[in-house]
């Protein structure tokens, strides 16, 4: 997060693993509007883990690349 706050990259979407309450936390207490960190009209936002629909909803994200591939529809709607 300081690496892009420092570089000017204010749409910053985090994709998180099962079990990640800690780290939805931090978030939400380190990147807030409220603290002094100016996002302009960028935003922070975490992408949970998901679950697939039908037989394959049994698999969370098989690794970073699949969670990638499965959130690729909103990274498209940025660009």
């Amino acid at each position: 997060m300081s690496n892009c706050i420092n570089s000017g990259i204010n749409k910053v979407y985090i994709l998180t693993q099962f079990n990640s309450a800690s780290l939805n936390r931090h978030l939400a207490r380190a990147y807030n509007f409220g603290n002094g960190v100016n996002f302009g009209d960028g935003f922070v936002e975490v992408l949970a883990a998901t679950q697939r629909p039908g037989e394959m909803g049994k698999n969370w994200f098989q690794g970073t690349a699949d969670a990638v591939r499965q959130f690729a529809w909103l990274f498209e709607v940025l660009t």
